[in-house]
């Protein structure tokens, strides 16, 4: 009889009801593994890539149209679920921001470069819609998504503390601060990464009872370790802030407060404490001097000064200048690292480039004009208003909860992008898209409660996929070419460091796409192939390339540099001192510039342009070498003795400890 009792809900089930049962478990399995799926882009490694970001931006573009073609198969009907997202406010301002940076590519500097960017802007709108369809009316996956996230949160800030433990000691602070990046691209992006984990860790601690909060326990206090070590002000300023709204979050539900409190702080303290100690004991540890040693000084600098923001306040400056002179349109949609380069004339040394403003609102002004800007903007407002709206309903008590620690990662994202450049990172647009959609799904749920359920078509489905299609295919093609373009250009920047290139022009030519046609240090492709040409001494071919380099990037004069290069291996000298001069103009800062001036000058038998050469590098770069350099070729030519013994004199009174200078004093005066 018990034997019986047992079996009978089973037996009981007839064949069609299991079939609905195993639908359902498939209904719920499919989505829950498509958002794991999109959260996992942090774990995609380099894969010998120059930049991480390649293949991470492939991974989610694939994804994103195997997500529509999911809505599209799926015995569910998600015609409802795209019917909502598509009419939110929230949806609609960031679509018109996208499609307004894609105009704006019509009037971009380098179009081509426009189209790479772009395609990374549509594989995170997709991201944001396929999101918020998949979670869509789905009660409890806050649940899932705090597990989870705490379980990647604490993994990677496991892997931070163990990476800096093996270079304990044995490898110089700065160093070893900036090589702590995991897959994010830089320490500041990781940093970043981290802290947006945090209100789904303390949602979870909130909502999880008995052994489970020791779990969120443990990961917090090595996520405060590695946060700590990383060094990121822009980290700290979102991470203090988010813990005091979380402090603010439980006085307000009044329950338990003060024991919540304790246990937040508690590993709090632990993990800045022990980072502080072992930041002091690395510091030192070493000679030379580092901004890294003293976790106090740097939490006490975060200000918006000069100071205590770096270098951004001249980027933003630059910004603000542009977008004066270029209100409507800006510079195309990814191309403020062009524009920005004629504003960094005196600043940068060498070809540097800031590519970035460090504030993705300025960015976005700067690429597609002020109505971009507010577009950008307006997507945070509506996302602000839709969880004022929530929290402030009184009928879905969850809802609330959910909203108040999705305003905490908003503060998250929005303080990194005032100060970084998040936008290029699918690792922190996975965030964004993945709050958007919670944000917009919360919003939509209280606004059920006063709208009538309409029953969408099935033929939507078919429209979206179409659109998806038309969309991501081209973008994933595109991303595609550049991951391709950036893993040839991981052996390539690896080739031109040696003393003697081993790559062959063919080689190098055969391994670069012709998409993206700029590097990801925003060296034209073509100026990187003529230069292989130039060694090779197939001048024609390279100077044709040159000329073709020199419309993907006008401002870089890398160009200038071959040119003159070119033209002093062919005898035509004046030619190399007029591209010689020409590139030094435009970058003064330059060394390698410099050099060639000098050599071309020289050549020419030209005495005032090498003055006025080292007259003007010195002003930025009073440097050991380039004082040597220039008192060579000046002893070479017609020169005054006297003036050479008072140039030598004066170098030494800057280096003193110069061997080279000294010899050159000793020099002159034996030949008195």
């Amino acid at each position: 009889m018990s034997t019986k009792a047992k079996k009978a809900p089973i037996t009981g089930l007839k064949a069609k009801d299991v079939m609905k049962t195993s639908d359902i478990t498939k209904q719920a399995t499919f989505p829950t593994l498509f958002i794991v799926l999109y959260l996992l882009v942090e774990l995609i490694p380099e894969t010998r890539a120059i930049d991480v970001m390649a293949p991470q931006w492939l991974y989610v573009a694939i994804l994103d149209l195997l997500c529509a073609g999911y809505f599209l198969t799926s015995k569910v009907d998600y015609g409802n679920a795209i019917n909502k997202i598509s009419r939110s406010s929230l949806t609609i301002l960031y679509t018109s921001f996208y499609i307004l940076s894609g105009i704006s590519i019509l009037v971009a500097i380098n179009k081509v470069e426009s189209l790479v960017c772009f395609a990374r802007f549509t594989t995170t709108l997709f991201m944001y819609i396929n999101l918020s369809i998949l979670l869509y009316e789905r009660k409890g996956i806050m649940n899932i998504l705090c597990g989870l996230l705490t379980g990647i949160l604490a993994l990677q800030s496991f892997i931070v503390i163990v990476n800096f433990a093996k270079g304990y000691g044995e490898v110089d602070l700065n160093q070893l601060i900036l090589g702590l990046k995991g897959t994010a691209g830089n320490k500041n992006i990781l940093a970043a990464s981290l802290v947006i984990k945090v209100p789904f860790l303390f949602y979870g601690f909130y909502r999880s009872i008995s052994w489970k909060k020791w779990l969120y326990l443990a990961s917090f206090t090595l996520a405060c370790f590695a946060i700590a070590l990383l060094n990121a002000r822009a980290a700290y300023i979102s991470f203090i802030a988010i813990t005091l709204l979380y402090f603010f979050f439980l006085f307000r539900q009044g329950s338990k407060i003060w024991s919540s409190i304790i246990s937040i702080s508690l590993p709090l303290i632990i993990g800045f404490v022990l980072s502080a100690i072992a930041l002091r004991n690395a510091a030192g540890m070493q000679e030379n001097e580092t901004y890294f040693g003293n976790l106090g000084q740097r939490l006490s600098s975060i200000a918006v000064d000069v100071k205590g923001s770096g270098h951004r306040l001249p980027l933003w400056n630059n910004a603000i200048g542009y977008v004066r002179h270029h209100p409507i349109m800006g510079a195309g949609y990814g191309n403020w690292k062009l524009a920005s380069i004629p504003y960094e004339k005196i600043v940068t040394k060498d070809f540097e480039v800031n590519y970035h403003v460090h504030n993705d609102f300025l960015e976005a002004a700067t690429e597609s004009g002020i109505p971009g800007a507010l577009l950008f903007l307006s997507v945070f407002m509506c996302a602000a208003f839709y969880l004022y709206k929530v929290i402030k309903n009184k009928t879905d008590k969850e809802a609330e909860i959910t909203a108040s620690f999705c305003f905490m990662a908003l503060m998250v994202y929005a303080i990194d992008a005032f100060f970084n450049f998040p936008a290029e990172r699918p690792v922190m647009q996975v965030f964004f898209a993945l709050l958007l959609a919670l944000i917009v799904n919360a919003y939509l749920q209280i606004q059920k409660n006063h709208e009538k359920e309409s029953k969408e078509p099935k033929s939507c489905l078919k429209y979206f996929f179409i659109v998806s299609a038309i969309l991501l295919i081209p973008t994933i093609w595109l991303n595609y070419s550049t991951y391709k373009s950036m893993k040839a250009q991981f052996e390539i920047n690896a080739d031109v460091q040696l003393e003697k290139p081993q790559k062959t022009y063919e080689e190098v030519d055969n391994s670069l796409p012709a998409i993206p046609n700029l590097n990801s240090f925003c060296m034209p492709v073509a100026i990187i192939k003529a230069n292989y040409l130039y060694r090779e001494k197939n001048y024609d071919q390279a100077l044709a390339l040159v000329k073709e380099g020199q419309k993907a990037n006008p401002y870089l004069p890398y160009d200038d540099l071959l040119l003159s290069k070119i033209y002093s291996e062919t005898g035509k000298r004046d030619s190399s001192l007029f591209f010689a001069r020409a590139g030094f103009q435009k970058r003064p800062k330059s060394a390698a510039l410099y050099q060639q001036l000098n050599a071309s000058s020289f050549h020419a038998k030209d005495t005032a342009s090498l003055n006025q050469a080292f007259a003007t590098f010195i002003q930025y770069r009073s440097e050991s070498w380039a004082w040597n350099e220039y008192l060579n070729y000046l002893y070479d030519l017609p020169h005054d003795t006297v003036r050479m013994r008072k140039l030598v004199d004066s170098a030494l009174q800057l280096f003193p400890g110069d061997s080279y200078l000294q010899h050159k004093k000793s020099f002159l005066e034996q030949g008195k």
